[in-house]
C-alpha cells in the first residue's frame, strides 16, 4: 500500500493470494408488537342519552424483516495506492478475487472482490 509516497521497484515480483469469500447475510429480525389503541371519543354535555365511544383496538404485530445481503469478497490487489501510482519495475502475479457472500436472492448477493495489479483507493 502506498499513501502519497513514491515507490520504486527493480526486478520485483509481487504475488497475491486468493481473496476470501464474502460472509453470508444474516437472518431478518422478528416484527415488533402492535401499538395500543387510541382513546375513545367523548360525548358532548348536551348528549345526555349517549355514551362515550369505545377505545380503538391494538395494532397488529409487524412483519419480519428481510435477511441481510452477503458480504463482499476479498481482494487480490498487487499494489493499492493513494496519490501517484507506483507502476514501474514490478511484475504482479494475481490470484483470484474472492466471491461475494450468499444473500437471500440474487439481488442480495455480495459483490466479488477486486482483482487488479494496481488499484487506487
Amino acid at each position: 500500500m502506498s499513501l502519497n509516497a513514491t515507490l520504486s521497484f527493480e526486478e520485483v515480483t509481487l504475488k497475491t493470494g486468493r481473496g476470501g469469500a464474502g460472509g453470508k447475510g444474516g437472518a431478518g429480525q422478528e416484527g415488533g408488537a402492535g401499538g395500543a389503541g387510541g382513546p375513545g371519543g367523548t360525548k358532548s354535555e348536551e348528549a345526555t342519552a349517549l355514551h362515550d365511544a369505545c377505545t380503538g383496538g391494538a395494532g397488529g404485530k409487524g412483519g419480519a424483516g428481510g435477511p441481510g445481503g452477503g458480504g463482499r469478497g476479498g481482494h487480490a490487489i498487487g499494489i493499492a495506492y493513494k496519490g501517484r501510482a507506483p507502476v514501474q519495475g514490478a511484475t504482479v502475479e494475481l490470484g483470484e478475487a474472492g466471491p461475494g457472500g450468499v444473500g437471500a436472492n440474487a439481488e442480495g448477493e455480495g459483490a466479488a472482490g477486486v482483482k487488479a495489479e494496481v488499484q487506487a483507493f
